[in-house]
């Protein structure tokens, strides 16, 4: 496993802000996670519990 260095991280950040195709899945990946009700699920799984 590589280390993370100042210049790794520095060219990851450019890679994932300056993509088209990164991009466009972050922001997939953003409204799939808005969409979800995820309060809701965690209320419900929690009243299984008791």
């Amino acid at each position: 496993m590589s280390r993370l260095t100042s210049d790794r991280l520095a060219a990851a950040l450019r890679e994932a802000t300056t993509n088209p195709h990164r991009r466009a899945r972050a922001q997939a990946v953003s409204a799939q996670l808005a969409a979800e009700d995820g309060p809701s699920r965690i209320l419900t799984w929690l009243n299984t519990l008791s």
